[in-house]
């Protein structure tokens, strides 16, 4: 612990410290926020209508779909409880859209705006639900970790059977750690895959589930996404 900051060493004669613009394509640019905006905010904190108390949930399942030159879906479930899912937990079901297909056609349509869409915001979507209780959450949430349970195996994939999306990826946090994976066309778990093709359709229809309203939500970003937007982008800050 100290005020200065730590030192970087190396064998090289020069160490440089740099932070490039990501690529002059757009859409690499778009997918590199869209990244990050995926994984965020890391908490969200919650106060209900009844007092000013304030509930912390952090992120405890993220699951992300990527259908190329179409669009990217992820859903998070916020809780402040990472397994045991009781009846007083609350829990928050975040959904994140990226229309691809729109951004992909205003590029071809308008490619003389070009240095504009450089600076631009992808299509982008994000929803939130705040759920008192939800036993169909929690059963879902207990249904995958039977699945995983014990991690999550890979085989090769026909080359025949190849799926319409492009990635997927998975992330569950236990208390006892976490568990990430992720696999393109190249590879495949079916059990796995069939349980996510029903929890996209699950999720589909909680995320417009008609719940009473709370009081307020503070979306807790590790970094201030306009600011974000633009370190990544190299604007003017």
């Amino acid at each position: 612990m100290g005020e200065v900051r730590f030192i970087e060493r190396s064998n090289a004669n020069i160490i440089e410290e740099v932070f490039y613009p990501v690529s002059n394509i757009p859409m690499y640019r778009f997918e590199s926020l869209v990244d990050f905006v995926v994984k965020e905010p890391a908490l969200i904190h919650l106060y209900n209508n009844r007092d000013n108390d304030r509930i912390t949930c952090e992120q405890i399942f993220r699951l992300l779909v990527d259908i190329p030159n179409e669009h990217l879906i992820a859903y998070t479930v916020y809780a402040d409880e990472r397994e045991s899912i009781t009846k007083g937990c609350s829990i928050i079901l975040r959904q994140l859209y990226w229309d691809k297909q729109n951004d992909i056609k205003q590029l071809k349509q308008f490619p003389e705006k070009r240095a504009k869409y450089l600076q631009s915001w992808p299509t982008l979507s994000s929803k939130y639900n705040v759920f008192d209780r939800s036993d169909l959450l929690k059963k879902i949430l207990n249904d995958f970790d039977s699945t995983i349970n014990h991690g999550i195996s890979l085989d090769k994939r026909a080359s025949e059977e190849l799926p319409i999306w492009r990635d997927i990826e998975l992330m569950r946090r236990y208390d006892w750690g976490e568990l990430c994976s992720s696999w393109g066309t190249s590879m495949q778990n079916i059990e796995v895959e069939t349980l996510i093709l029903n929890l996209l359709d699950i999720f589909k229809l909680e995320i417009d589930r008609d719940n009473p309203k709370i009081g307020k939500i503070e979306l807790d970003y590790r970094f201030p996404l306009d600011l974000y937007q633009k370190i990544l982008y190299g604007l003017p800050l």
